[in-house]
């Protein structure tokens, strides 16, 4: 005599816990990030974007990849007819920028990543 059986897996359940973490778990390396944002303006803008398995975390300030990535010397034009300085003064011509060098602040926060989802996970688990 042989007994047969059938395993059914249905992991509907787990996977939608692992998806739920990984949202918790990019919030919080957003909020890391900001944190090491070179402006307030850039670490005011981190997201979340996407939904399901897949998003990405990042500033929606196009400052942010600028920061990042630093920036070569370049010719600023006004848009209008003159362009106003930081230092609050006008002018009517093209500046010269003399560039930036890189301030990067999501790569450094990226080791965070396997932590803060690996903790996210584990909450979620909880009374499963």
């Amino acid at each position: 005599m042989a007994v047969t059986s059938t395993v059914i897996w249905r992991p509907e359940r787990l996977n939608a816990r692992l998806i739920a973490a990984a949202r918790a778990a990019a919030s919080d390396f957003a909020k890391a990030a900001a944190i090491r944002a070179p402006s307030k303006r850039v670490a005011a803008s981190m997201k979340v974007l996407g939904s399901g398995t897949t998003f990405s975390v990042g500033p929606a300030d196009p400052l942010g990849l600028l920061f990042e990535r630093g920036v070569g010397p370049h010719l600023i034009e006004p848009k209008r007819t003159a362009l106003k300085l930081a230092d609050g003064g006008f002018v009517s011509g093209p500046v010269e920028h003399p560039g930036m060098r890189a301030q990067p602040f999501l790569r450094p926060t990226l080791p965070l990543w396997p932590n803060l989802y690996r903790r996210q996970a584990a909450q979620s688990f909880r009374g499963f």
